[in-house]
């Protein structure tokens, strides 16, 4: 990661005790983890060495003069944007020959360094004004006059941040800049040195507000309100500390490389979207958002293919749309799905229940020599059932196993037609998007798609609460009634071990329900 900072205002507050000295074990900390620290400043070398001497140790690289120039750590000029002599001294005589009775004041600056007299080709001229009002108007007139250049504002107020200030009365100031200089210009350049990096900005004044929009900015929360407003509660910063520290629980080295390699297999740029960690339900994968357009899971290799294998032949609309994935690298790239988690409140259950089933209508055909999960493959459909007995056995082992495995009897050694499954089909993986069911996360299974069914209705208490189990039977017509109970209980039984983790406040009612069946 490369973090662009703004020293006045930003990484200095001077009006908060303590905070440049937390703000600098935070960028000590940040470069400890590998990522790269940039001031980047409308102040000079000469400058920002006054009131900070020991800059250098805390940086990679410098950017002064509005971004007019860039130092590496060791003081190595990266590069310099200037305008020629002549036009500075156009700029000079206009200034003068407009502010009759006020007064006005210059500093030069080029080679990273600053003067009183102008010669040669300028990275900055400063021009001091000793009132608000003309150092506006002379901004605008300029502006129309030489829209070549870039023009910086530092009202009163602004100034009185900066404590280098020059003999005289003034108390505003107005920087001139060459057309290709801007802080947002020198991060551009910089970012793309470090390509691999994901570029952070972070400000509180004009001067940084088209770095802020064109890359993953923040603003000061202490910059003023009209500048804070335009920026969502996210990219807002309490300090510099504060933004290091979210920032570094975000992306690894790991995930930089994933996010490269979306990169590559998309064709666009996806390290500058706004990241937002999400917890994985019961497991510890690093799941993350990009800018509410794209969602990244990590995940090992087989879960990558069996998954890819699943999307790839279910109808598109209905679940998670794959956009890219790797096995090697070990994640996989969805579109991102607006929507709410599952609520039986939010939609009625009887609608609730003719969207399942008709979702469950749409599993393709799957002919195979094997059953059960794709990762974990079994000879037969009893053979894999027993199997989801056994493993639901371990969490409710107060529940006797009699009725379910009598079912499993009645089921027998039939090869009911196979279908490709979700697997996980359950109301906690679904989200409502407009009133329509969006499901996620599948675990892929081959076999009977009455199994998921069952499972989707039995996981939401207040569903099968409500239209009870009669209900449900009257579904999916072409199954005989015995086989259709008997795969329910197997359904409950290991739908009530599920509950028995993840949903104990419920328990009860699916041990109920089991001993009534």
């Amino acid at each position: 990661m490369i973090l662009f900072c703004d020293f006045d205002g930003t990484l200095s507050r001077e009006e908060i005790p303590g905070d440049f000295e937390r703000n600098l074990e935070a960028v000590k900390r940040f470069r400890e983890a590998g990522n790269l620290f940039v001031i980047s400043t409308g102040r000079s070398v000469p400058s920002l060495t006054e009131d900070f001497p020991d800059f250098w140790d805390y940086i990679d690289y410098v950017v002064v003069d509005n971004g007019a120039a860039c130092l590496d750590k060791d003081r190595k000029v990266l590069f310099e944007c200037t305008f020629p002599e002549e036009v500075a001294k156009e700029v000079v005589e206009y200034v003068d020959s407009r502010s009759s009775g006020h007064h006005v004041g210059y500093t030069f600056y080029k080679n990273c360094e600053e003067y009183d007299e102008l010669s040669g080709a300028q990275t900055k001229v400063r021009i001091w004004f000793d009132d608000d009002e003309l150092m506006e108007r002379t901004e605008k007139e300029l502006s129309e006059r030489y829209p070549d250049l870039k023009f910086y504002t530092g009202h009163h107020a602004a100034l009185a941040l900066i404590n280098f200030e020059p003999d005289g009365d003034f108390v505003c100031l107005l920087d001139v800049a060459a057309s290709n200089a801007g802080k947002e210009r020198a991060l551009e350049r910089l970012a793309a040195m470090h390509e691999s990096e994901h570029a952070v900005a972070v400000g509180d004044g004009n001067n940084d507000i088209v770095m802020l929009k064109e890359f993953d900015g923040y603003v000061m929360s202490s910059a003023a309100s009209f500048f804070v407003e335009e920026f969502d509660e996210e990219h807002r910063a309490d300090s510099v500390a504060d933004l290091i520290d979210r920032l570094m629980s975000q992306f690894n080295a790991e995930q930089m490389v994933v996010i490269r390699d979306i990169e590559r297999q998309l064709g666009c740029r996806v390290r500058d979207l706004a990241p937002t960690f999400y917890s994985d339900g019961a497991t510890d994968a690093t799941v993350f958002g990009l800018g509410g357009k794209y969602l990244v899971k990590m995940a090992d290799a087989m879960t990558v293919r069996t998954q890819k294998e699943f999307l790839s032949r279910v109808p598109e609309g209905v679940f998670q749309k794959l956009l890219c994935s790797n096995e090697s690298l070990g994640y996989e790239c969805f579109e991102f799905i607006e929507g709410e988690h599952f609520d039986g409140s939010l939609i009625d259950p009887k609608e609730a229940v003719n969207q399942i089933a008709a979702i469950v209508e749409s599993y393709p055909e799957y002919p195979h020599d094997k059953y059960g999960f794709l990762n974990d493959e079994k000879a037969s459909w009893r053979e894999f059932l027993l199997d989801e007995i056994d493993y639901a056995y371990r969490t409710i082992t107060d529940v006797s196993q009699e009725k379910v495995l009598a079912a499993v009897e009645k089921i027998g050694f039939t090869r009911p037609k196979q279908y490709l499954m979700h697997g996980d089909f359950g109301t906690h993986n679904f989200l409502l998007s407009n009133g329509k069911i969006r499901v996620i996360d599948p675990m892929p299974v081959v076999g009977d798609r009455l199994y998921d069914f069952y499972f989707a209705i039995l996981s939401d208490t207040d569903i099968f609460a409500e239209l009870g189990m009669d209900y449900y039977m009257n579904f999916f017509g072409e199954y005989e009634p015995e086989y259709k109970k008997a795969l329910l209980i197997v359904a409950l039984y290991v739908r009530m071990s599920r509950a028995a983790v993840y949903d104990k406040d419920n328990l009860d009612k699916y041990k109920k329900l089991y001993a009534k069946i």
